[in-house]
């Protein structure tokens, strides 16, 4: 058992430092008030608008370093593996990967091919976490993403999402009805404005405006903040890595 792991264990501590320093970048660009809520008037329209405007961007910096935690993520399950086949005395450790699948069809093939060395067991604690498409959608989403990565794009961190908490009144000026936006994001995403009415017409508001930051593209964080999904990636791998880990310590503890 000496020293077994340690290569998951180090990857899932370098991951650490990565989420730590993204959540601070995070915390900083929050903390900035990257959206205000502008009053403006379309003149070619004939009418006024509230429009919630994006006014500063999401650092560059994030997409290489949430990248670089999801990698650490992804490696350490490729790595847990490599001393999984280790432990049972294979010598052909290249093969050795975590048997991610696209389709739960072609799984059970995949999990064999990749666990051939090792006990029923291993290949059960490893089956319950379901590592495909349809199965537990968060930890497909962690190798997809590091896929996206390495071959075709850096990891896709799209902009802040607003949220609004308040009150807001508006007067026509001649009674005439105003318009309001349905989805708050979708209208900031396009730029279109959040309520249009008729210029000159009385509008009161106390609005607090809080948003998050989350990946574009992968469905399987689309209700994650970035912060929430990297957390919830590390809580998953560290999951799985234990659960062997402990198998084995058990074993030794027996004389196994």
């Amino acid at each position: 058992m000496a020293g077994s792991f340690r290569g998951a264990r180090s990857k899932l501590k370098r991951a650490d430092t990565h989420i730590a320093d993204a959540e601070k970048l995070i915390a900083v660009f929050l903390a900035s008030v990257p959206f205000e809520m502008k009053r403006e008037l379309v003149a070619v329209k004939g009418v006024e608008q509230l429009a919630l405007r994006a006014v500063k961007e999401v650092p560059c910096d994030l997409e290489p370093i949430a990248a670089d935690a999801i990698h650490n993520l992804r490696a350490a399950l490729d790595l847990m593996m490599c001393d999984l086949w280790r432990l049972n005395h294979a010598t052909n450790i290249a093969n050795a990967k975590f048997p991610f699948t696209k389709k739960a069809e072609s799984f059970q093939a995949r999990l064999i091919e990749m666990t051939s060395p090792l006990p029923q067991r291993d290949r059960d604690i490893i089956a319950k976490y379901k590592p495909y498409r349809g199965g537990d959608d968060l930890l497909w989403s962690l190798h997809e993403m590091d896929i996206s990565d390495k071959h075709r794009e850096i990891v896709a961190v799209g902009g802040a999402i607003p949220n609004l908490d308040g009150w807001l009144e508006v007067r026509p000026l001649t009674g005439k009805n105003f318009t309001m936006a349905r989805d708050l994001l979708q209208a900031c995403e396009a730029g279109e404005p959040w309520l249009t009415f008729e210029p000159g017409s009385e509008v009161k508001f106390d609005l607090t405006i809080s948003c998050d930051v989350a990946f574009k593209e992968f469905h399987g964080v689309s209700n994650y903040s970035v912060s929430a999904a990297l957390r919830e990636f590390r809580r998953l791998v560290t999951s799985i890595v234990s659960e062997l880990e402990q198998a084995y310590a058990a074993d030794a503890a027996a004389g196994r």
